[in-house]
């Protein structure tokens, strides 16, 4: 069988609300807890394409954009478009803000893998509920920009309020 390189792109989610802040997670075509992500399109840039995956996997957008996460690279074989092929991908990952109202809608897509869940999860929960080992890194550097984030805004409301 080929090997064959692809280069895909997606995002780590999350809104911070009253009730704390969460982050928005799929199950994927293989049942396991990830990330909205996709393949490029020509012409679209990395970052295009991030935002369309997870337009099109989790219905969310008007999103954003904090800061590019990085890339990590996988390789597997494909049983949906390239069936048997040995896949060697390169996926790059941003992190996005919603609205705290932003709801997630389970998105019904036309061909190739299927999302069969979508959910918001607390911030704090994520590293556990994320399934594939090659995130971990990304995981970790999302959760920290997170909290930065939120942590600047609390501030910042703080300091609006003083005056």
């Amino acid at each position: 069988m080929a090997v064959r390189r692809e280069v895909s792109s997606g995002a780590i989610v999350y809104k911070a609300t009253n009730r704390g802040v969460f982050v928005a997670f799929v199950r994927d075509s293989v049942g396991k807890m990830t990330f909205p992500k996709g393949h490029i399109r020509k012409g679209e840039t990395i970052e295009e394409t991030a935002r369309r995956e997870v337009g099109e996997e989790a219905g969310l957008t008007n999103l954003r954009l904090v800061r590019r996460l990085g890339q990590i690279r996988i390789s597997f074989i494909d049983r949906f478009v390239h069936k048997g092929n040995t896949i060697e991908k390169d996926i790059h990952y941003f992190l996005f803000e919603a609205r705290a109202d932003a709801k997630l809608k389970k998105m019904k897509l036309s061909d190739g893998e299927k999302i069969r869940a979508v959910k918001w999860a607390k911030l704090e929960d994520t590293d556990r509920l994320s399934e594939y080992a090659d995130m971990i890194e990304i995981v970790r550097k999302a959760m920290a920009l997170i909290k930065r984030q939120v942590e600047r805004k609390k501030i910042r409301k703080s300091f609006y309020f003083a005056i």
